[in-house]
């Protein structure tokens, strides 16, 4: 496929000068980038989409280029995209839902007991939910429960897909429905989030999959995981858009401010949240290898920061990336990145403060 011709394009408005997502510091290093960059971004085609929220209200959002370059379509802030490990934070509340509801008896409970399939006669049979949940199997990190490891058994953290797939067949020997059932009732519907779904489906206005080459080039790639039963859909397999995407975050932040801000504040008869066990959720379970006098550890299918620090790893070691929150009083950020073939995705929240970011890429 021939490339789009480069061309001028005018630049993105930038966000209002009150965005501060509690630190202004903050402003320019993950919302707003540089000119040149957001000029870069929509000479190459393919489409960014960019949002904040402060104090639970959406105050800036941005769509650069397109979901499918061919037509031409424009992205908006409905056009859904695949989460990849974005998708982590959804599975997680599902095997909390079933845990608030007696389904799941422990978090502690050995996977061989929910899952008899799974069976190791090494201590990694001992291998429990929080352990998936969280990465500190110490198996290593190529997508296998099943592959010998030299590595102390809950010492360490290492990024393990493949555990979130083994959660999905938790939930569906537990529940005795598909994942993506699952997902659909217990989270997707009590929230209104209809333009979230599990990748076996397919609607209109989705963002197309694409690579670009160094050259500046785009090249159409395949849509990942694909089908209702794809292996690794509950570790990166759900599509969402920038709108369901908020409106997600914003539960997970009411159901902290009840539970954990204002634990006091909520009466017997309250409701409750659509979002459960958000203590455990968001509670450091293991600490991550990274260079800090702050707390920085895993929750579950959440990173957590104690800022001023530095909030995506990535991985080009050449160009540091920025300490967000420097000057500005210290508080907790949850986030968390995607990386699928075809889309680059990304979300930090700020729940002291009510504050959100989404970043949908489809390259």
């Amino acid at each position: 496929m021939k490339a789009p011709e480069k061309r001028p394009s005018p630049q993105p408005p930038v966000p209002p000068e009150h965005l501060s997502l509690g630190h202004d510091a903050s402003r320019q290093q993950v919302i707003r980038s540089s000119p040149d960059h957001w000029g870069y971004l929509q000479n190459l085609g393919y489409s960014r989409r960019v949002a904040g929220q402060e104090n639970n209200k959406t105050v800036y959002t941005a769509s650069l280029c397109y979901a499918h370059i061919v037509s031409k379509t424009p992205c908006d802030s409905d056009t859904t995209f695949v989460l990849g490990s974005l998708s982590k934070s959804m599975t997680a509340p599902l095997v909390a839902s079933l845990h608030d509801d007696g389904t799941i008896s422990s978090w502690d409970a050995p996977l061989k007991t929910l899952l008899p399939e799974f069976h190791r006669e090494d201590i990694y049979g001992e291998i429990a939910l929080a352990d998936l949940l969280t990465h500190r199997t110490r198996l290593a990190s190529l997508d296998s429960l099943w592959l010998a490891s030299n590595n102390p058994f809950r010492t360490q953290f290492i990024y393990n897909n493949f555990g979130y797939e083994v959660l999905g067949q938790v939930i569906e020997k537990a529940s005795g429905e598909t994942f993506a059932e699952v997902l659909r009732r217990r989270l997707l519907s009590p929230l209104g989030l209809y333009r979230t779904y599990y990748t076996g489906e397919s609607r209109e206005n989705e963002a197309k999959p694409y690579a670009a080459l160094e050259d500046g080039s785009i090249v159409p790639t395949a849509p990942p995981l694909h089908g209702e039963n794809v292996l690794m859909g509950p570790a990166g397999g759900v599509r969402s858009s920038v709108n369901d995407l908020l409106t997600l975050y914003k539960a997970f932040m009411g159901a902290a401010l009840h539970e954990i801000i204002h634990p006091d504040t909520g009466s017997p008869d309250q409701p409750k949240s659509t979002i459960r066990g958000i203590n455990q959720l968001w509670k450091g379970h293991q600490s991550l290898p990274f260079h800090s006098f702050r707390e920085h550890s895993y929750g579950f299918g959440w990173a957590r920061a104690q800022l001023p620090a530095v909030i995506s790893q990535g991985s080009d070691t050449s160009t540091p990336n920025p300490i967000v929150g420097t000057g500005a009083p210290s508080q907790l950020a949850l986030y968390h990145g995607g990386v699928i073939p075809g889309f680059n995705t990304y979300n930090v929240l700020l729940p002291e403060t009510g504050s959100a970011v989404v970043v949908l890429t489809n390259s």
